[in-house]
């Protein structure tokens, strides 16, 4: 992905398209870690940096401070061979869940893909190509971890 497009702001605004996953109850710092370190470890992307301006170089080790973990961005290769920019977010509820969600800024995803409003698969094509992304689910998370699309 080109380094300008990367770092350039606007391409990180609007709504993400999300890939979310139900890690299991609030607070379990050892699963957090895990799953995140799982996650970008795949083949198919590239990072993670806390700071956008990072891409390219060393890349962020993963910690938790004040039970609050930073946003980590990074590179996702689509199976179209399309190179979009990513970020990972954690969401940890009072008395809930901790959700690790993989997100595609639309700023990024304009970058390579035409996109209609609202989002409908018909005139959107490449939604039906992100919810067939092959992940190896098996091998990143136990099986009660569930897992779901969102836009």
């Amino acid at each position: 992905m080109d380094h300008n497009a990367f770092v350039k702001p606007e391409n990180w605004y609007g709504s993400h398209y999300e890939l979310c996953f139900e890690l299991g109850p609030s607070g379990d710092d050892a699963t957090l870690l895990s799953a995140l370190r799982c996650l970008w470890s795949l083949p198919q992307l590239a990072g993670p940096w806390i700071d956008p301006h990072a891409y390219g170089g060393r890349t962020s080790v993963f910690a938790i401070a004040d039970d609050s973990v930073p946003m980590y961005h990074g590179v996702l290769t689509i199976p179209d061979g399309h190179r979009v920019g990513c970020l990972t977010c954690v969401l940890r509820e009072p008395d809930g869940s901790d959700w690790l969600d993989l997100c595609i800024p639309e700023g990024m995803l304009e970058l390579v893909y035409d996109i209609s409003y609202p989002l409908y698969f018909s005139p959107n094509p490449w939604m039906t190509v992100l919810t067939r992304f092959s992940f190896p689910w098996h091998h990143m998370f136990s099986p009660s971890v569930s897992f779901a699309w969102q836009s």
